[in-house]
Order: C-alpha cells, then sequence, then structure tokens
C-alpha cells in the first residue's frame, strides 16, 4: 500500500462503499465519485498527495489535532549523514494517566515527514 493511500484509509477516513459510488471526504465537504474496478479506486485518490503536497499535509495535522495528536515540532535537521533532513514529531498526552506519547520521524521533505510521523503515531 502506498503512503499517500494508507493516510487516506487510516488517518482522513476515507470511505470506499462496497458496490457502488466511492465517497471521499473532503475538507469542503463529501465529494462522489463513481468508480468501476480496482483500478479506478487509484484513479479516486489521484488527486491526493499528501506526501508531496504540503497543503495536504496540513490536512493531515489538522485531522491528528482533531483525534488529540499535536504536531509538536517539524524541524529542519542539520545536514549529516544520518540524518534525512526533515523531522516531524506527534505528541498525544493523556490526561487520565498523566502520561505523553511521543511518536516522530525523518524524511526528505516536510510533507513525507509529517505522514510518517502521523502514520507512526495512530499505529502506536
Amino acid at each position: 500500500m502506498n503512503i499517500d493511500r494508507e493516510i487516506a484509509e487510516k488517518i482522513m477516513k476515507y470511505v470506499k462503499r462496497q458496490g457502488g459510488p466511492y465517497y471521499i471526504a473532503i475538507s469542503s465537504g463529501m465529494k462522489e465519485i463513481t468508480c468501476h474496478g480496482i483500478k479506478d479506486v487509484d484513479a479516486v485518490l489521484s488527486w491526493w498527495h499528501p506526501s508531496t503536497d504540503i497543503k495536504q499535509a496540513f490536512e493531515v495535522v489538522e485531522k491528528m489535532r482533531k483525534r488529540g495528536w499535536l504536531l509538536n515540532g517539524l524541524s529542519a535537521l542539520e545536514e549529516e549523514e544520518n540524518h534525512k533532513g526533515w523531522e516531524a514529531c506527534f505528541e498525544y498526552y493523556n490526561k487520565q494517566t498523566r502520561e505523553a506519547t511521543i511518536e516522530f520521524e525523518e524524511a526528505n521533505t516536510p510533507a513525507m515527514a509529517i505522514c510518517l510521523a502521523a502514520l507512526k503515531a495512530v499505529e502506536a
């Protein structure tokens, strides 16, 4: 599964309806797209690329915020052999247990770092 599809399904909760049109939740409401066959599912998601589009990556940040995960940092890293360039960090604070969960990932671009950290957070 590619990362943009994973983000669409696991974080954004975009929905595919069995045997009928596909409904994609977007910030401006619901968009109906009729598809016939598996290959068409890729066409539905052809406009969704948060791993390369920083504006869409921040839609992921907003969705994570609504789930209780805050983007605690997005940093350009010093150029070193063992760093990829950007680091994104999400933090979830459990008020009942007073424990914080922090998940972070590095990537070559800020959009990809956000996506990788978001996926790691929801899978934690």
